[in-house]
């Protein structure tokens, strides 16, 4: 049996830049990873269905890490969706579903990850992606 995290996070801004912030490069390298854990040194994407993006990071001890996947659905600006596959761990690969549903006063966005294979997947998962939605919000919420 398989477990889904689902993740949800209101951010002050249109859909358009939280979209934008998840597929390019300069927005991803700024947020992701605020030097605390690790920091983001690369990313790359190839942005269509079908397409590989990877990004690669480098932790407190020093340690080069990377994660990479496909592109599976893009609608730009409501839907992202793509494979994760780590790798500093032998679990298999997951989806992550990320969802841009317009407010009021901007976007919730709402993140899902598909295919962990048990309890404690789902507990690491969730502990990695509280920081990480956090750093996402923290950061759009700068000025232009």
């Amino acid at each position: 049996m398989t477990e889904t995290l689902t993740e949800e996070i209101a951010i002050d801004v249109p859909p358009e830049r939280v979209f934008e912030a998840w597929t390019e490069a300069s927005h991803l390298m700024a947020w992701w990873g605020d030097g605390t854990e690790f920091r983001t040194t690369s990313w790359e994407g190839d942005l269509r269905v079908g397409g590989k993006w990877r990004a690669q990071f480098v932790d407190v001890k020093g340690n080069v890490l990377s994660v990479g996947g496909e592109y599976l659905r893009i609608d730009r600006p409501t839907c992202l969706s793509f494979t994760w596959k780590t790798d500093w761990d032998n679990a298999a690969p997951t989806t992550i579903e990320l969802e841009f549903r317009r407010t009021d006063t901007g976007t919730l966005l709402i993140l899902k990850q598909h295919g962990l294979e048990n309890a404690d997947a789902f507990e690491q998962s969730k502990q990695a992606w509280l920081p990480m939605v956090g750093w996402l919000k923290q950061y759009l919420s700068r000025p232009l």
